[in-house]
């Protein structure tokens, strides 16, 4: 939990597996949100926003078209957060270069609380 400005924020950095239909997948995904779902019951409060970004290793369509990811969608409509990766449009798509390995990686979701990602999209 982190207070910013008299505001309290729980924020999540998230790496998941890479997307897959296996039980195992499935079970690795339910471990992840049911971290994710014990810290924010532990720490929540009416005037706290909710931040889950990270690495998921799936496209935005693989919420609604993967079983495995179900569990992660009813936290999100749990907590009422909202994906907002269409808010950056900048000319860079990563957000790490290895020069060494010329590899990138990139934060490719981030799902914010619903009021929070409103006053996100008033800015741009």
């Amino acid at each position: 939990k982190l207070k910013y400005n008299g505001h309290n924020f729980i924020i999540f950095n998230v790496y998941f597996p890479c997307l897959s239909v296996s039980l195992e997948y499935f079970d690795q995904v339910a471990l992840i949100c049911g971290f994710i779902d014990n810290i924010i019951q532990d720490h929540y409060d009416s005037d706290c926003d909710i931040i889950i970004s990270g690495d998921f290793n799936c496209n935005a369509e693989s919420f609604i078209n993967n079983d495995a990811l179900l569990v992660l969608v009813d936290l999100f409509n749990t907590y009422d957060l909202k994906l907002c990766d269409d808010y950056y449009t900048g000319p860079i798509d990563y957000t790490f270069k290895s020069a060494s390995h010329n590899s990138f990686t990139w934060i490719d979701h981030i799902f914010v609380s619903k009021l929070l990602c409103y006053n996100l999209a008033s800015q741009f």
